[in-house]
């Protein structure tokens, strides 16, 4: 599976916003099944668990526990003074996940919401992941520290 940004994203991308702007305060979910055909689908398989600072509540729309990014040459990056944390909402098995922006978002297909998709894997697995944690397997007590994540803007 390979990263997929929205065109929602690539159309806010090319004007006056930045990548940090862009998704400042917003999540990762992390979700089952299959990853969908395009980033612009409905999100897909049951939401497992979320990516926020220090692994806190998160709602659309309001910045508590959102997620802040740092920025260098084309790489976007977890801001380094921020914890992000994995925290479980679900069990089943980790498949994909998406970035989406702090905003209302249904979930539901679009042409116009920013979202990044990508898939997950272990450390060391092969093929091609954007996001690897320890375990894929997730219950509503997970609880991983996501030390480093970054986003590099295609040349």
């Amino acid at each position: 599976m390979a990263v997929r940004t929205s065109t929602g994203y690539e159309a806010l991308i090319m004007g006056p916003n930045a990548f940090d702007t862009i998704f400042h305060n917003g999540c990762i979910e992390i979700r089952s099944g299959p990853q969908p055909v395009s980033a612009d689908a409905a999100a897909t398989g049951t939401l497992l668990a979320r990516v926020t600072a220090n692994g806190g509540a998160w709602t659309q729309g309001n910045a508590a526990n959102g997620l802040r990014f740092a920025r260098d040459g084309r790489f976007a990056m977890k801001l380094a003074t921020q914890r992000w944390v994995i925290k479980g909402i679900a069990s089943g098995v980790a498949g994909w996940f998406r970035l989406r922006r702090n905003g209302i978002d249904a979930g539901g297909e679009s042409l116009i919401l920013p979202r990044i998709d990508g898939a997950i894997a272990l450390p060391d697995s092969p093929g091609e992941a954007q996001l690897f944690i320890p375990t894929l397997a997730m219950t509503p007590s997970t609880t991983i520290e996501l030390p480093s994540w970054w986003f590099a803007k295609p040349e």
